[in-house]
C-alpha cells in the first residue's frame, strides 16, 4: 500500500482506460498529408505507474552512461487510426484525452508495435506490413503519466501540450530543412 499513498496504482481488477490520441511522424512523410496517423495509447492508473518505474530505471542507467539512453518493449496497449477519426487532431505537440468509450470505423494495421522509454518521456512506433514506412509518435511527458497514475482528472475532449517538460533546452535538430513539413 506504500506506492497507493505515493499516488501511484497497484494492480488492482478492473480499471478505468484513459484514451489519448496521440499525433505521429510518418517516415518517409505519405504524399497525401490528409492521410495522417493518431496513436491511440491506452493507458490505466497501473500501466502508467508501471511505465514511471521503468522511466526512472532509465533515467538512472543514463545518468551513469554517457550518451542517450532508451528501453525499447514491444506494446499491444496502443493501435492506430487515421487522424480524421480521433474526433479532435491533436496538434503537433499536443495529445487529447479520449472518451473510454471511444469507436473508430477504421483501425490501421501497423507491425512491430513498440514503447520507447527515455527519461522524462514515452514515445511509441510502429511500422507498415510490407515495411514501406514507420510512424513515430511526439513525446509523451513524465508528467501526463503521473496525472494517469494518480488517478487526476483527464476528461474527455482535454487537449493538452505533450511536450510541456519532455523538450530539451537546446533544440535538437540544426537547420533541419523541411522538417516542419514531415512533422504533423
Amino acid at each position: 500500500m506504500a506506492e497507493e499513498e505515493e499516488g501511484f496504482a497497484e494492480e488492482t481488477h478492473a480499471e478505468e482506460e484513459i484514451l489519448i490520441a496521440v499525433p505521429t511522424v510518418q517516415i518517409p512523410p505519405q504524399a497525401d498529408p490528409g492521410r495522417s496517423l493518431v496513436a491511440i495509447a491506452v493507458l490505466t492508473r497501473t500501466r502508467a505507474s508501471e511505465l514511471l518505474r521503468q522511466m526512472e530505471t532509465v533515467t538512472e542507467l543514463a545518468s551513469k552512461w554517457i550518451g542517450v539512453f532508451k528501453l525499447c518493449a514491444f506494446d499491444g496497449n496502443t493501435f492506430y487510426v487515421p487522424a480524421e477519426y480521433a474526433l479532435a487532431e491533436p496538434g503537433r505537440a499536443e495529445f487529447t484525452v479520449l472518451s473510454p468509450s471511444f469507436t473508430t470505423p477504421e483501425i490501421i494495421k501497423l507491425v512491430r508495435p513498440q514503447i520507447g522509454i527515455v527519461p522524462g518521456a514515452v514515445i511509441w512506433e510502429a511500422c507498415d506490413e510490407q515495411n514501406r514506412f514507420a510512424v513515430t509518435t511526439i513525446e509523451l511527458n513524465a508528467d501526463t503519466l503521473r496525472a494517469v497514475a494518480r488517478g487526476d482528472i483527464l476528461s474527455p475532449g482535454m487537449v493538452l501540450n505533450a511536450q510541456r517538460y519532455a523538450l530539451p533546452a537546446e533544440p535538437m535538430f540544426v537547420e533541419c530543412p523541411g522538417l516542419d513539413e514531415q512533422i504533423m
